[in-house]
């Protein structure tokens, strides 16, 4: 399963299982920030007290991949899939690098 890769910024509540903000920039050069359940994001233990930032996953399915004009390889992602994760700002869908994507088990 694809996951884009995001940069965890803090911790910000201890409502369980604990809350993160996390963010990434897209293909585009737009900042996305999310808050998140930290086992949704990260597998590992994540509290006040860690130091940030540290890398974290937002699990998504691909929509479509395209070259673009300045030949970068751009995917068209969801993360409303498999997990209905949203922006900050309700947003589900995004163009990033396909360097910003790995593949992890699910």
């Amino acid at each position: 399963m694809p996951a884009i890769v995001i940069s965890i910024t803090r911790y910000t509540s201890d409502d369980q299982p604990g809350f993160v903000e996390g963010e990434f920039y897209d293909a585009w050069g737009k900042k996305h920030t999310f808050e998140e359940k930290v086992p949704y994001v990260s597998a590992a233990y994540l509290s006040a007290d860690s130091e940030y930032p540290v890398p974290g996953e937002i699990d998504c399915e691909v929509l479509r991949e395209w070259t673009d004009d300045n030949i970068r390889a751009i995917v068209r992602v969801t993360t409303g899939k498999p997990i209905e994760i949203e922006s900050k700002e309700g947003i589900a869908e995004f163009d990033v690098l396909k360097e910003q994507l790995v593949n992890v088990k699910g």
